[in-house]
């Protein structure tokens, strides 16, 4: 009796630290921080390419004005970041709040492969095998809609 007890109460711990998600389909990312690396898969008409995100600095307030536009939108932030497979080797990490409770992060980089412009959405705390992206290909000058993925985070 005494071991079972003692096993529910480390599972009950374990789940409920801070940041720590129990999901039975996809994964769940809570938060963004300084000093995660975050490798993340784009891709758009069977093309793909990757970057790995390693935040550099911690999240900065934005002062935004979109008046009656923007909707459920409470806050926007911004972290720098390094991307190992960008051309330029930065990036930039959005972190937007809505007033529901809804958290977004959206992972930017200017150049990246095959890719002029690439922009992933994550929906923190949502169990998501993907997420939406704009992707400019090399030479257009248009973005279009695909897909990315987060393959990890340390």
């Amino acid at each position: 009796m005494k071991k079972v007890i003692l096993v529910s109460l480390i599972t009950l711990l374990v789940s409920c630290a801070p940041g720590a998600t129990l999901t039975s389909a996809g994964s769940s990312f809570d938060r963004v921080q300084v000093g995660q690396e975050w490798a993340i898969e784009y891709t758009l008409n069977g093309q793909s390419e990757r970057g790995t995100f390693v935040i550099t600095r911690d999240a900065r307030p934005h002062d935004f004005t979109c008046g009656s536009g923007c909707g459920d939108l409470e806050s926007v932030a911004s972290m720098g970041a390094r991307v190992t497979e960008a051309a330029s080797g930065t990036g930039e990490v959005w972190l937007w709040n809505y007033k529901s409770g809804k958290r977004d992060t959206s992972f930017v980089a200017r150049r990246l492969g095959r890719f002029d412009d690439v922009t992933c959405y994550v929906a923190l705390g949502v169990a998501a095998e993907t997420f939406k992206a704009n992707i400019t290909p090399n030479g257009v000058t248009k973005s279009e809609s695909g897909s990315c993925r987060v393959l990890n985070v340390r």
